[in-house]
This record gives C-alpha cells, structure tokens and sequence, in this order.
C-alpha cells in the first residue's frame, strides 16, 4: 500500500511539474529607443530579434505589435516617451504580466582618420512588471564595430529568459558557437560567433569544457615554473653564494696577492672581497636559471592564450540540452538537466 501511495505522489509531481512547466508568461514587448548617437533607423528590427528568441524559448506568449499599437494610439501615448507607470498601464490593458523595453546607446571610443566613430553599441532592456510598475529585471550587451547584432540579441534574451522565469543562470548555457581571437584598436579580445565575450563569460565557456579547462591549467603551472626559475632560484642563488663567500672570506684560505699581482708571501683574510664574488658566483648561476624560464613563460602563455582552440575542437560542436519538470527554483522540488 505504501508502494502504490508513492508512486501516485510521484505520478502527481510529475503532472504538476509539467503543468507548470507547460505554462507560458504572456509578455509584451515594445519598439527599442534610440538613445545617445542612435537614429530611429538603426533601432529598427532589435525588437523583432529578441521576440525571436524569446517566442524560441518556448517559455513565453508574446502579443502581437499591431494590438500594441492599438492601445498606444487609444490612450494617446508616444512610444518614445513612455515611462514605467505608461507601460504597466498598456500592460494591464493587454493582460501581460510583464512589458519588455528596450534603450540603445552608442558609446565612441575612437576618431578615425576619415572622420567616422569607432565604438560600440550598448543595449539595455528592461521587464516592467504590470501590476506594480516597477522594473523586475533588466539585461543588456554590447555590440562592438564589426560583430553583429543577431548574437546579441540572442544573448539578451537568454538573459531575460532565464531572470524573468526564475530559473537559475546556469541552466542558460552559452554554448554552441565558435570562440574567435579578434583585435581592434584597444587590444585583443575573445568574441563568441562575432559577440565580444567579457573575461568572466570567457572563463565559464573555457571552464565548462574539461579538454580546454585542463590546457589552460596547463599553461598556469609553466607560468607559474617559469616564476619560480626566473625569481626564486636567481634569489636563492645569490643569497647562498653572498653567504659562502662570507664564510669563506672570513678565514685565512689562500696566498695574498697585492695589486698586479705580486706575491706578498703570507696568508689573509679578505671578507668583502669574497663576499662580493660569491654574490657574482651567484648572479651567474641565477642568470642561468632566469634564460632556463623562457620556454616556460613561452609555452606557458601560448596554452593560456589559446585555450579557445581546445574548446573549439573539443566542445564547441557538442549540443548541451536541458530536461527540466519546473523551473529550477519555483519550488516544486523537482528538476532533472541533462548535459551532454
């Protein structure tokens, strides 16, 4: 009898976590503002790239732009000077529970010769939430000269996927593309697909595949070889031979000789003498160690640097799929993530 009860907990479980996780948000998502250094022309489409994504996720309803519009028109609002309270109130009239806005900045970072602007472009999307109007969460990018805007988009709206379903970042893996090296007119940096990848994201994609985990770790300890060659042996060599020869200048161990080389005939002690040609015994030996150290910074930073080739090779192509029975923290105790 208490077999059959748990069973039929478990079957309930089940059912109310697939209930759960057959629910959608029903979300409302409005034209993108174009902000400092931004025309209306180049904001065009962001709004469609993310309710792609997002209507992809499988996670949420999305209402049609023309019933927006319909109700902008009827209570008379710009779309461009909406504030928070404004779009609650458009939400509550399509019956969303959120209304996703988002803000398009252009931040220059450079003059060219022929007068254009180097930079990048931020975007900045914010969910309010309808019945209080406040922000619930926001996410947002940056789209540097050259990459493109599709692969932001698509990471804006992992983001929001994930915070406005409560479901725990990691869940969200960003995996799939290619890791490239590029460079501009600041430095090099790590762009997945085209998308500038900041130093975190970069380790948690280099981190999350063991091959390249392990290279990159590799690399770490020639590094750190390559310190203790290059610092602590030629340190260690001239304090031991600063030492002997202190030791040994303080004895009487040899003929004195006086200047060009004549011969005084007894015997002395010359302690600075020895000590400074044992610090010399020791530069020697440490310089020595330090030409020793170069292969190791060299093979060293090369497997630090080029970790994202290993990924490439290795889990870059490699699907990661998720089977969830409800989010992972909405309290139905249950959830399953497979990764392969």
């Amino acid at each position: 009898m208490k077999k059959i009860s748990l069973i039929i907990m478990l079957l309930m479980a089940f059912a109310m976590a697939a209930t759960a996780q057959n629910k959608k948000m029903k979300i409302a998502v409005m034209d993108f503002k174009a902000g400092v250094g931004v025309n209306a022309a180049e904001v065009e489409g962001l709004s469609d790239m993310l309710i792609n994504t997002l209507y992809e996720s499988g996670k949420f309803s999305i209402v049609e732009r023309s019933q927006i519009n319909q109700v902008l028109k009827e209570q008379r609002f710009q779309a461009s000077e909406l504030t928070n309270e404004q779009l609650a109130q458009v939400g509550r009239i399509l019956g969303v529970e959120s209304v996703l806005i988002g803000t398009v900045n252009f931040l220059a970072e450079h003059k060219n010769l022929d007068g254009s602007m180097t930079g990048e472009y931020n975007v900045d999307v914010r969910a309010v939430d309808v019945e209080s109007g406040e922000v619930v969460t926001t996410a947002g990018a940056a789209k540097s000269t050259g990459s493109t805007y599709r692969a932001m988009m698509e990471k804006i709206g992992r983001q929001l996927a994930a915070n406005l379903m409560e479901e725990t970042p990691e869940v969200v893996v960003l995996r799939g593309g290619l890791i490239t090296k590029e460079k501009d007119y600041f430095g090099t940096y790590y762009a997945l697909d085209g998308q500038r990848l900041t130093t975190e994201e970069y380790m948690k994609l280099i981190n999350g595949c063991p091959e390249s985990k392990d290279y990159y770790e590799r690399g770490c300890k020639q590094r750190k070889t390559g310190r203790i060659l290059s610092i602590w042996v030629p340190v260690g060599c001239v304090v031991t031979g600063m030492i002997t020869g202190a030791i040994y200048g303080s004895t009487d161990h040899g003929y004195a000789y006086h200047s060009w080389g004549s011969y005084d005939g007894y015997y002395y002690n010359d302690f600075w003498f020895d000590f400074g040609l044992g610090a010399a015994y020791g530069a020697a030996a440490g310089g020595i160690s330090a030409l020793a150290s170069i292969p190791f910074f060299v093979k060293g930073k090369h497997k630090k640097e080029n970790a994202y080739q290993v990924y490439n090779e290795y889990c870059a192509s490699k699907p990661t799929a998720t089977l969830s029975f409800g989010p992972a923290t909405k309290g139905i105790g249950m959830g399953v993530y497979l990764n392969f």
